[in-house]
């Protein structure tokens, strides 16, 4: 998980998914924010696998700017406060992941 959020934590356990994340990069690690591709280059550090093998989800022009940085494939996935501005979207994904498969 790599979120911007300095609550994502708070989120993540709260709703019982902090156990499926094998590591968890949050807005409290205090790096560079989006579109700067810090916070996912060192996800994928701590993953201890290259960036060009990892798929990036996001709903936020920034963050898609920001794992195109990070040189991942990006999926943007349409939300509520993102209202299809975001042109440089890779595949448009609407209100539910079940849409894609993931080969």
């Amino acid at each position: 998980m790599a979120s911007a959020s300095t609550h994502s934590r708070e989120v993540a356990t709260r709703f019982g998914l902090l156990p499926l994340f094998d590591v968890f990069v949050d807005g409290n690690q205090n790096l560079p924010h989006k579109p700067s591709p810090d916070i996912f280059l060192y996800a994928a550090k701590l993953l201890n696998v290259d960036p060009a093998d990892c798929v990036g989800f996001e709903d936020s022009m920034n963050g898609i700017l920001a794992i195109k940085a990070a040189g991942m494939k990006c999926i943007g996935v349409q939300s509520h406060f993102c209202d299809k501005q975001d042109v440089t979207i890779d595949t448009y994904v609407g209100q539910t992941l079940d849409l894609i498969k993931l080969h």
